[in-house]
């Protein structure tokens, strides 16, 4: 099998009501996130190369909270068998329009983080729900990114839009991306993920009908071909911001997210299958033999740049001190990094 080059990807929550259909597949979806470690093994051995993400449902979120970055080890500790598993997500939308939550988020990502680096798995949070933070306190998310990038993982958000998900208040969608920056919280480009993604109740001030897919298909106010065509420019704009994955959330749902399930959808189902055979691309070369497989942020904050060279418009994000980067290559006064991304050897120093 092949995988898709495609940021469209699922969020399953039953994998028997999936798995038929994605046997039945020729280019799979380059990432799955589901609800039991196992589903990950599985998925993996259909193709390797899909990247699998564990979210682990926790009914009462508020102890690992209180507990801190204690909460966050906990919470780690307490998963079984990770084997499969590429990316474990922690708490799910603990944040709300308030400091404390965020403050108490933080903590614990810290060490959730911490603890995903010992089970040798990578962190993915904070799981934001759109529209939250509220911007007078997203600079405080800050520390729960450093840690999660510090420990290789991704920076995760749920991107919800109504009816249209490209109307004039598409920041709803790419909240995270398009205007935490603007507010203090400093992520590279590449280390984006959508943890959930599509159609919801987003309260859209302009007006926008939202709501389930289903419902606004029953009120006449969408159509699979209409979500379709909205899905590949979604696919369009979420690979332009640098997001690497979308899980469409949902397949399989269980009934309280009924209303959300793809799997009801075999038109869409069709779609999806023939987008991702469109956007397939042959394997990579074997990277080159590098001089060190990990260099450590040695510098306050270090540029993170498309090419090896020293030009103010080229610098993509940057990396904070403590960081540690996956190297591909030492290229002169440059170390190569995941991505095709470039950092400067007197900022950093090899492992």
């Amino acid at each position: 099998m092949t995988v898709s080059t495609s940021p469209l990807c699922l969020h399953i929550e039953e994998y028997g009501a999936v798995e038929d259909w994605l046997r039945s597949l020729q280019v799979l979806p380059v990432s799955v996130l589901a609800f039991d470690a196992g589903v990950c093994r599985a998925v993996k051995s259909l193709d390797p190369g899909i990247v699998t993400f564990y979210r682990r449902y926790i009914p009462d979120q508020g102890s690992y909270m209180r507990e801190g970055a204690a909460g966050g080890a906990r919470f780690v500790a307490e998963c079984g068998d990770l084997s499969g598993v590429d990316y474990l997500t922690g708490l799910n939308e603990s944040t709300g329009d308030d400091a404390l939550s965020i403050e108490q988020t933080c903590d614990f990502f810290v060490g959730f983080a911490q603890a995903c680096a010992g089970r040798g798995v990578r962190p993915a949070g904070p799981n934001v729900a759109v529209g939250n933070p509220p911007d007078e306190y997203t600079h405080l998310l800050q520390p729960a990114v450093d840690a999660i990038l510090a420990a290789n993982g991704l920076v995760t958000y749920h991107s919800y839009g109504p009816r249209t998900l490209h109307t004039s208040y598409e920041w709803l969608l790419h909240r995270a991306p398009d205007r935490w920056p603007l507010f203090g919280v400093t992520v590279p480009a590449y280390c984006w993920a959508y943890t959930e993604a599509g159609w919801d109740d987003v309260g859209d001030p302009g007006g926008e009908p939202s709501g389930p897919w289903r419902e606004l298909v029953r009120r006449g106010l969408l159509t699979p071909q209409s979500m379709c065509a909205q899905l590949d420019t979604y696919a369009e704009t979420c690979a332009m911001r640098g997001v690497r994955y979308v899980h469409l959330f949902t397949f399989g749902g269980s009934e309280d997210w009924r209303d959300y399930d793809f799997m009801a959808a075999p038109d869409v189902r069709q779609w999806l299958a023939a987008h991702w055979a469109e956007h397939t691309a042959p394997p990579p070369p074997p990277p080159p033999p590098v001089v060190s497989s990990h260099v450590r942020v040695t510098a306050l904050a270090a540029n993170l740049r498309t090419e090896p060279r020293i030009d103010p418009a080229n610098i993509t994000g940057r990396a904070v001190s403590g960081s540690i980067l996956p190297v591909e290559a030492h290229e002169g006064e440059w170390y190569r990094i995941r991505e095709r991304l470039y950092i400067h050897e007197s900022t950093v120093a090899p492992m």
